[in-house]
C-alpha cells in the first residue's frame, strides 16, 4: 500500500496504461485498415468545422472523460484504469486508420500533437487523480488542495486544448 502512495508509481501507472494502449490500437488498425477501407468511416466522425459549437463540444467530451478518469478517486481506480485503456486504444486507432490511408506519421503527429500536448496531459493527470483511489481511503491526510489545484490545471489543459483542436487542427489538411 505504502508504494501506492508514492505520486511518481500512479504517474507511471497512468502514462504506461495508457500509452500501451496506444500502441495496441495503433498496431491493430494499421494492420486492419489496408484491407478494411471502411474503418476510415471511424475518423470521418470527427469531420467538424471550425466553430464555436465544435469547441463547446470537444470541451464537453473530453471533460466528460477527465470526469470519468478522476472518478477513480471515489471507486478505487476501477473507472479510471478501463478509461485509460480505451482512451490509449481509441488514439491508436485513430492514428492507425490515418497512417494506413496514406497520410505520413509526420502529419498525423504534427496535427495531434498541436492540441495533444495540452490534451494528453490533462487526460493522464486525470488518470493520476483517479488512480490516487487505490489509497484514497487508507490514508489520513487528503490533501484536498493539492487535488482541488490539480483539478484546476486540468481544466485550463482541457480549454487550451479544445481551442487549438476547434480553431487551428481542425483546418490543417
Amino acid at each position: 500500500m505504502k508504494l501506492l502512495n508514492n505520486r511518481k508509481v500512479l504517474l507511471t501507472i497512468t502514462v504506461t496504461l495508457f500509452f500501451i494502449s496506444v500502441i495496441l490500437g495503433l498496431a491493430l488498425f494499421s494492420l486492419i485498415t489496408p484491407a478494411n477501407p471502411e474503418g476510415t468511416e471511424v475518423v470521418k466522425y470527427y469531420k467538424y468545422d471550425s466553430s464555436w459549437e465544435t469547441f463547446l463540444s470537444i470541451l464537453s467530451k473530453n471533460t466528460m472523460v477527465c470526469i470519468g478518469l478522476a472518478s477513480g478517486i471515489f471507486l478505487l481506480g476501477i473507472p479510471t484504469i478501463i478509461i485509460l485503456l480505451l482512451n490509449g486504444f481509441w488514439l491508436g486507432s485513430i492514428m492507425g486508420v490515418q497512417i494506413s490511408t496514406h497520410h505520413s506519421m509526420s502529419k498525423v503527429l504534427g496535427t495531434l500533437m498541436m492540441h495533444g500536448i495540452f490534451e494528453i496531459p490533462a487526460l493522464l493527470l486525470s488518470g493520476y487523480l483517479g488512480l490516487m483511489g487505490l489509497t484514497f481511503y487508507f490514508t489520513k491526510n487528503k490533501h484536498w488542495t493539492k487535488k482541488i489545484k490539480l483539478f484546476g490545471l486540468i481544466c485550463i489543459l482541457l480549454i487550451i486544448s479544445a481551442l487549438i483542436e476547434s480553431f487551428i487542427s481542425m483546418n490543417l489538411k
